[in-house]
This record gives C-alpha cells, sequence and structure tokens, in this order.
C-alpha cells in the first residue's frame, strides 16, 4: 500500500485528500437519454472534506476502490440501479481454537502476522472446493479477548495473562453462502449487513475445529478451548478422552449467538461477469450501467476467493488499471488520428500513457508528418485496436440495453488470474 501511493506520488499527477468522505458519483447523460438510464457517462465525484463541500470533474474515467462494503453504499447514493449491486456479499466466515501450552511462552502476538497455513480439509465435505484452511494468525492481547466468550471478569484476566503461553489456530472457510450489504445513513456506519452461515459452511467450519482441536493436542496443549459461549473446554490434566471433547464440541455446532464467528474478508458484491442480468461490472471492470465508471477492489470477485484474497485482489485490480491505461492511451492515438497530428493533445501531456505512440512513430524511421507511409501503418494499427474496443463497448451497452449476455470474453481472463493467485499462494507458502 505504501509503496503504491509513493509510486503514484512521484508521478506528480496524484493528490491525495484526508478526512474525505464521497457522497456520490456524478454522471450525465449519453446519446441524449435520461442521466438514469444504462447510456450514462460518469463525470466525476461529490464529496465533503471536514464539513466542507468538494467536487471532483473527471477528465476520462472514474475509478472507485472503496472496497466490498463501501463500494456498493456509494454507488447506491448515487442512483444506480442494478440490482446485483450489494449482493452476493462473501465475508470468508472465520471461527477458532486456543491452546494453553503452560510456561512456553510463544508470545505469537510478535513476528510475522501469518506464519503458517494447513491445506489438508480445503476440499471440503462434499469435495467441492469450498472447505476450509487452518491458519496460525498473530494473537495480540486484543484480539484474544475480543474472540473468546464472556465468563465474567476474572476469566478475562487470566486470559489477558495466559496470552504469552497461548497459541490459536483459525478455520476460514471459503463460503458457499453470500450476504447483502446496503447503503444506511441510519447506521453510524453508513450500511446495513444481512449474512448468514449456510448449513453447508457450518458443516465445513465444525470439520475444521475438529482438526483445530487435534493439532493442538498433538503439539502439547495443557488446555484447549473454542469460542463457545457455553464452556468448551479440554484439559490434558483431568483424563478426559479428547474424542469426547470433540463429540462435544461438534454437538454445539456453529448456532447463532452460540459460537464467536467473525469476517475475515469481504469480498464480491460488486461483481463481474458477461452479462447485466447476472454482475454489476464487465471484465475490463467497467459498470454495465454507466460508462467511464470502473471498480477495482475486491468487490468485483465473482465468487470467494478459496485463499486469503490479498493477491486475487492485487491480480483483478492490476488487470482493470492495465486495461484501463490501455484504452486511455488507445483513445490518445484516435485524437492524433482525427487532428493529423502525432503529437498527443495537449490536455493528455504529462501523463507519461504516451511514450508509446510517439515510439512507435519513430521506430519507423521517419517523422509521421514527412512519411505518410509510416503515419499510415501506425494508424492503421492503432485503428484496428480502437474499433475493437468500440465494438465491445457497443456490445456491452446493447447487452445493457436488452439484458442478453454479450460475447463471453470473461471466462480466459477469471482463469488467467486465477493462475496469478496460485503462483502467488505457492510463493507464500514456501517461504
Amino acid at each position: 500500500m505504501v509503496t503504491f501511493l509513493t509510486d503514484a506520488a512521484r508521478t506528480g499527477n496524484a493528490a491525495f485528500i484526508d478526512n474525505c468522505a464521497v457522497k456520490r458519483v456524478t454522471r450525465t447523460a449519453a446519446k441524449g437519454g435520461p442521466a438514469s438510464s444504462a447510456t450514462s457517462v460518469a463525470t466525476g465525484v461529490e464529496a465533503e472534506v471536514n464539513g466542507h463541500k468538494l467536487r471532483v470533474s473527471a477528465r476520462r474515467c472514474v475509478v472507485v476502490s472503496c472496497g466490498s462494503l463501501q463500494t456498493p453504499c456509494l454507488l447506491q447514493r448515487s442512483g444506480f440501479r442494478n440490482p446485483h449491486i450489494g449482493r452476493h456479499l462473501h465475508l470468508h466466515p472465520v471461527t477458532g481454537v486456543v491452546g494453553k501450552f503452560n510456561g512456553k511462552n510463544i508470545r505469537t502476538y510478535e513476528g510475522a502476522p501469518m506464519t503458517t497455513v494447513c491445506n489438508e480439509i480445503e476440499p471440503g465435505p462434499k469435495k467441492d472446493g469450498y472447505g476450509c484452511k487452518i491458519e496460525v494468525p498473530s494473537t495480540h492481547p486484543g484480539l484474544i479477548t475480543s474472540s473468546l466468550p464472556w465468563h465474567g471478569g476474572a476469566a478475562v484476566k487470566g486470559h489477558v495473562l495466559d496470552t504469552a503461553d497461548a497459541a490459536a489456530l483459525i478455520v476460514l472457510q471459503r463460503d458457499h453462502g453470500h450476504g447483502v450489504v446496503r447503503d444506511d445513513p441510519t447506521n453510524p456506519m453508513g450500511m446495513k449487513i444481512e449474512y448468514s452461515v449456510t448449513e453447508d459452511d457450518k458443516e465445513s467450519m465444525i470439520d475444521g475445529m475438529d482438526k483445530c482441536i487435534r493439532i493442538l493436542a498433538a503439539a502439547g496443549a495443557n488446555e484447549i478451548m473454542t469460542m463457545h459461549s457455553e464452556k468448551r473446554v479440554h484439559r490434558t490434566s483431568d483424563g478426559k478422552a479428547l474424542d469426547q471433547y470433540v463429540d462435544g464440541v461438534r454437538a454445539s455446532g456453529i448456532k447463532t449467538n452460540s459460537v464467536g464467528v467473525f469476517s475475515a474478508h469481504q469480498m464480491g458484491s460488486c461483481r463481474m461477469g458477461y452479462s447485466p442480468n447476472t454482475s454489476v461490472v464487465d471484465e475490463d471492470g467497467e459498470m454495465w450501467e454507466c460508462d467511464n465508471l470502473y471498480l477495482a477492489d475486491a468487490s468485483t470477485l465473482p465468487t470467494a476467493s478459496a485463499a486469503n484474497p490479498m493477491v486475487s485482489t492485487l491480480s483483478i485490480s492490476h488487470m482493470i488499471a492495465t486495461r484501463l491505461a490501455q484504452r486511455l492511451k488507445q483513445e490518445d492515438h484516435d485524437a492524433g488520428l482525427r487532428t493529423g497530428d502525432p503529437t498527443p493533445p495537449a490536455s493528455a501531456a504529462g501523463t507519461g500513457e504516451l511514450t508509446t505512440y510517439r515510439e512507435a512513430i519513430q521506430t519507423t524511421g521517419a517523422d509521421a508528418k514527412a512519411d505518410a507511409n509510416a503515419t499510415q501503418y501506425v494508424y492503421v494499427h492503432d485503428s484496428e485496436a480502437a474499433a475493437a474496443s468500440v465494438s465491445k463497448r457497443a456490445a456491452r451497452r446493447e447487452a445493457m440495453a436488452s439484458q442478453q449476455p454479450p460475447a463471453p470474453w470473461l471466462p480466459r481472463y477469471l482463469v488467467a488470474a486465477a493462475v496469478i493467485t496460485a503462483i502467488g499462494a505457492a510463493f507464500i507458502a514456501r517461504r
């Protein structure tokens, strides 16, 4: 995050505004239609900074990256009506098991925040890939005390004092189920979230807790406890059989308000797809409902990722940013074609995006103005790319109007993103 922001600042083309609350995306009608139609064009954003109103006018496009909870809320406040905005919210539900190792002074709150992952039960009970991962988190005292059930002040104090000798394992579930997030100005957080863990996901999470208990016991834990509100504690000193303890945990299950369940990651509330019937943005991250409005964050993920989604989010955002940059370059090329001047338009000067255009002309061995063949070669190449881009955008508009899916460009890009994610996950696992 620091690196990307620093890189942006060094270009001289980025401005950062803190304490800024974006209220809505502004847009205008295209082709003479009303601004609420599917043919609107994004023009900027309206915001508030420390109580003062701010309006930012976008010359080329607007990119929204507010995350899977705030991005759909911003779009809803802006008047967009695609029914999939805010839906298909995945949360990676998590619960955990804590082991106490007397006198070991483990201090898991020090060092790397996430060191080990177990993929043994990742396929899930139905072998469909919707299982869980067992991970080893950094468990600082605040996290421990907020996660464990309340059994009185003395018990909380004991947990804090025992933190140095404790090791936690979490069960991170790739969720079949999904929820909804809606803009809600009456809520202090500005949103309302509705989400319930499905029975399939509960079954998988209980399997994960079973394995966590057995891992901690094999590692020599003197005491093991789950996050159930009823006391579910196993002590090796009391001679109680481990299988009996596990059976009790399974019987308790994962019931509403009976066990601590948390969200590790939020994904998919404005998912990418090949049709406005099923998604919010197309394969380039551009909204079906509005031209020049792009989403580039975890909200575009079509399903819950099968691993911590950092690499997946970076991959899909990089893909969207790269395609947007290519499109803007192409538009600058087209502007040169229309004016007959190979020099980029003044409005685009200093962006650093037009080097390719100049270099393409220079490599022909002559100035484009003096060498018609060179100019023709560059422009024919660019015009073909432009025609393909225009064709795709026309198909997208037509699909929005008719609610029919256009050509399915998406699958191959999702496969590429999945491959990138797998490579990144493999690299992390090897470290």
